[in-house]
């Protein structure tokens, strides 16, 4: 499997396997870790000028924060699980772009 992959831009991140998406709410707290079925992983996307907007992190074509332009969960957030990670569309966070308002938490190991 091929590691990080950084051209401005945009980078991707194809070597934490180990990431997985963690649901809160709706529900008791769940994990979806990765699906181990593509051989071309995205698990963290960073693109600076997706479409020509400025973006959040995406975590693979599963789940999208949203434009940096306007709050979390507003233009171009999505869920759509079942790519890079375990899950269906909508499970971990209800639909595309119909969140209202929305807090984020990003935890990383240091």
């Amino acid at each position: 499997m091929p590691g990080n992959d950084c051209r401005p831009p945009i980078c991707i991140d194809r070597a934490s396997s180990s990431d997985f998406l963690f649901g809160l709410w709706p529900g008791p707290p769940q994990r979806f870790d990765p699906t181990g079925e593509k051989d071309e992983y995205q698990y963290i996307v960073a693109d600076t000028d997706r479409l020509g907007a400025k973006t959040w992190p995406r975590w693979g074509g599963d789940l999208a924060i949203g434009t940096s332009g306007g709050a979390p969960g507003g233009g171009r957030g999505h869920c759509e699980q079942g790519h890079t990670y375990r899950g269906t569309d909508g499970e971990i966070c209800g639909g595309t772009d119909n969140w209202g308002a929305t807090d984020v938490e990003v935890w990383y190991p240091l």
